[in-house]
Order: structure tokens, then sequence, then C-alpha cells
């Protein structure tokens, strides 16, 4: 479904051009850098095992789009198989439930593009429901191979996405948390799990530090989570259940409903249920999942990352629980309600569930089939900005407001034009001035060239094409509906404003 979907490889995004350049440094011997001024830097932002499978893969002779995607349509299986098997185990039903939950997981459209992406989602999401129903496994069965296998699936989702600490969290606290078990017993589990899964990732922290000063490459700055945040989780949950037509404020009555029916209905099943059950094991980790990680989320982007969207693609994962989570509770509502109305009426939530799924999926599909995604959309490889930097020779300096899509398009490294402040910290960016006197030289000394695409709508943070063509002077080569061209005006001395 994949492989039809993207006859012009996978989506990317800004993202995407960080981990193919990654991949890419390790495939020529760069170690785990990125370009940085004609050398390289190491690379402290981004987890590593990503660009690490990609560069193996592109080692075995594979391009790294293809690699990409190759890799994202194996999660993709191994992703709808859990989802299968943890509806299974909870409702030990026949195989119709299971296979409704999976086939509406496979065929949704938040599927389709967190999977489409040439980023780690597909490889967290996989990893992170690997690890959640090994953990529910062995609270059942008690065996250590399947602890260690958990252990070890968390471990690798922390080393895609620093995120995955809400993970390690929901593991360890689910076997802490096991009432069934003598509390000795559970604190070894929990201890064990978390050894385990943490080790890698805080030598990794360690080499990060050593090597580039930062640990993780961002700084503790308080900017509260705020209501531009709250509207995007709440417009994407809603998402999963009514039209894209829907007023917006229908959509937060929606949300708030469907949260606070999801919350009772849970609390209903969590007292009809044994404590030693498949079904207890595997909503108690679901729920202790969703719960650690909204929480983390919350706390990054407050502290950490304000730049982080509580969109589609971040939201994924709570995607995937809910979904495992409303088809098995469905079964359990079904089975004890007489009512033949009631039924009904569950039976036709859960089959406009997936039809509701299916209608987005299927137009995803057309559109991805059609025009593609992000970068690798029919708009950004025929764009009139990226047809005049393939022209330039490689001698020519270019910046750009999207350096990343130059990239993934046509591997040329261009450079960043100065931001004014900071995305992540919100803080303005105190080296403006000096960046912008490096550029005004290299642009006049190599007659070099400045890109602003009309589509990048969302770095509101860098300096826009007319506060640069102020401070640097700089005069309108081209201007259409794509991308705007700048270049040195060799008739005015050449100098910049400074902050």
């Amino acid at each position: 479904m994949l492989l039809f979907c993207t006859p012009y490889g996978p989506a990317t995004y800004p993202d995407s051009a960080w981990y193919m350049m990654m991949a890419h440094n390790l495939m020529a011997g760069h170690g785990y850098t990125v370009s940085a001024l004609g050398g390289w830097a190491p690379a402290s932002h981004y987890p590593p095992l990503y660009p690490v499978v990609l560069a193996g893969l592109g080692s075995a002779g594979l391009a790294l789009p293809s690699a990409a995607l190759y890799l994202n349509v194996v999660m993709l299986a191994l992703s709808v198989l859990i989802v299968g098997l943890m509806v299974r185990d909870w409702t030990g039903a026949s195989s119709r439930i299971p296979i409704l939950a999976a086939l509406t997981f496979l065929i949704s459209a938040d599927t389709l593009f967190g999977y489409m992406l040439a980023q780690t989602e597909a490889l967290f999401l996989a990893l992170a429901l690997a690890a959640l129903y090994l953990t529910a496994r062995y609270r059942g069965h008690r065996r250590r191979g399947v602890l260690i296998a958990a252990a070890l699936a968390a471990s690798l989702a922390l080393l895609t996405r620093y995120v995955g600490l809400a993970l390690v969290a929901t593991c360890a606290a689910a076997l802490l948390l096991d009432r069934a078990q003598a509390l000795r017993r559970r604190i070894g589990d929990s201890l064990g799990f978390a050894a385990i899964a943490m080790l890698p990732s805080i030598g990794w922290a360690i080499h990060n530090r050593i090597t580039t000063h930062t640990a993780t490459n961002r700084r503790f700055v308080c900017h509260p989570i705020g209501l531009t945040q709250a509207r995007q989780a709440s417009d994407a949950i809603s998402h999963w259940i009514v039209p894209n037509k829907t007023p917006d404020s229908a959509r937060v009555v929606v949300t708030i409903v469907a949260i606070a029916c999801a919350v009772m209905i849970i609390l209903w099943s969590w007292r009809r249920t044994r404590l030693d059950s498949a079904a207890a094991g595997i909503r108690a980790i679901l729920v202790l999942f969703a719960v650690c990680y909204s929480a983390l989320l919350v706390v990054s982007i407050s502290f950490a990352d304000a730049g982080t969207p509580l969109d589609a693609r971040i939201m994924l994962p709570l995607y995937a629980c809910s979904i495992v989570l409303v088809f098995a509770l469905s079964r359990d509502l079904w089975g004890v309600l007489r009512a033949r109305r009631i039924r009904l009426a569950v039976a036709l939530f859960g089959l406009s569930l997936m039809a509701r799924s299916l209608a987005r999926g299927v137009g995803w599909m057309r559109r991805s089939r059609l025009d593609g995604w992000g970068y690798a959309s029919r708009a950004w490889r025929e764009a009139s900005g990226i047809k005049r930097i393939a022209g330039l020779p490689a001698s020519v300096p270019v910046y750009s407001n999207a350096p990343d899509a130059v990239y993934i398009i046509l591997g040329r490294e261009t450079r960043r034009v100065p931001y004014n402040y900071n995305l992540y910290t919100l803080q303005p960016n105190t080296d403006r001035g000096a960046e912008l006197a490096a550029m005004a030289e290299d642009l006049s000394r190599h007659d070099g060239v400045v890109v602003y695409f009309h589509a990048v709508t969302w770095r509101h943070y860098d300096m826009d094409a007319d506060e640069l063509r102020k401070a640097l002077r700089l005069r309108i080569e081209c201007d259409d509906a794509n991308a705007q061209i700048l270049r040195p005006d060799l008739r005015l001395p050449q100098h910049h404003q400074g902050d």
C-alpha cells in the first residue's frame, strides 16, 4: 500500500533533510555529523538510530529515500500486527475484532501519513508498540526473555526519539504497579527494565556532552504550553472521529466529550477485570503510556522545545493506542449489554469509525499517488526556485529559507538565512548582527544568491525577504508565484544595518 501511494518517494519535510544528511555523512566516513561551513560538525539534536539504520541500508545499495520507504513498509506491517495482537489478547475474541482493528489502523490517513514520512515516526511507533505489547505479555507469563526483549525494544525506541523516555517510564511503572506480584519482584523487574532501556541512551548523552558540550542540543527555558498547542491537539484528535468540514467549536466539544466517555468506559472496564488478566495488562499499559506521553509532550514544549506542534504526526502514538482501546472496549461492552438498541449503537459507532478511517485514507492515498507530499510533491519538484538553484555553478553561495528542501531535491547544501529568534527557546538571536555581516561579505565577494520560497510560511522566526533585502541592500532579480530571487546590488555599497 505504501509503495503504491509513494511513486515519487517518501514524504519529506525539514527533519528529513537532517536525517538524510547524517546518514550520508555516516556512509561517507564522516561520522554522525551534519555539514557546516564546508566541514562537518558532530550532531546531538537528533538521536542516532534512524540515521544509522538508513546508512546501513544505503551501504547495502539502496538510495536513501528508497531505504526510508522500505523501512517504513516493514515497520507498518509490524505495527499493524501488534495492534491486532493487542486486541486479540485483550478480548480473547475470534479473529474478526482484531482484524477489524488492525485494518482500521492500516487504512487511516493518520497512519498512512506517519508511515509515508522519511522521518522517525514509523521506526519509533513500531518499537514502542513492541515494547508495550511485550511488557504486557510479561506481566501475564513471567518469562525473562520477554522482559529483556521489551527492554531492548524500548531502548531502541529511545535511541530513535527522545520522547521514548515516556515509553521507558510507562513500562517501568507498569511493572512496578503490577499488584499481582510481590513487591520485591516488582521493584527488581522495574529497575532491571529501566537499566537495560536507559543505558545506551545515557552513553549517547555522555558522548554528546564530551563532543558537543550538550547532551541533546536543547536549553531549558520556560515557555509554557498555550492555547495554540491545545487547539492543535484538539484538531488532531477530532479528525479521528468527525469530518474535516466540522466547525472548530464543534471539534473542541467532540474532543472533550470523546475523552470524557473514554475515561468513564476505561474506569468501568477496570472494575470488572481481574488484575492478572491479559486485558488488565494491556489496558493498564496503554492508559499509562497515553498519560506519560502526553505529560512529556507538555513538559518538553514548556521547557525544552517550544516548536513541537501537536499535529497528527506527533499524536500518532496516541492514535494507535486509541484504536486498541476503542475496539477492545467496544467488544467488552458488547458482551455485557443486552439491550438490542444499545448493541446497535456500539456496532454503528465501530462501523462509523472504520468508514471514517477508510474515507480519509482513500483521500490521502489518491492525493499522494497524484502529487506526493512535502518536498517530494510535484509543486516542490517543479518549483522555479529549485530550477534556478539547479542551474547555478557549485561555487556560487546560495542562501535560502528552505535549505532542507534544496538538499532533499537537489542534494545541494545551501545556507540558512539568519533567524530573529530561536524556534526551540523563543529567545532572540543575539548573533544575528554577526550572521548578517558574514552573509553580506559572502554574497558580495562571490556574487551569491538568496532564494526565498513563498510556500515556506511556517518559519515565522526567520528574517523575511523584505527584512533581509533592506538590511543587506539586495535587489530583486526575479519574483514569481513560487520564489523571490535576491542578489547584491552592485550599484550600492554593500553593508548591513547592524542590530
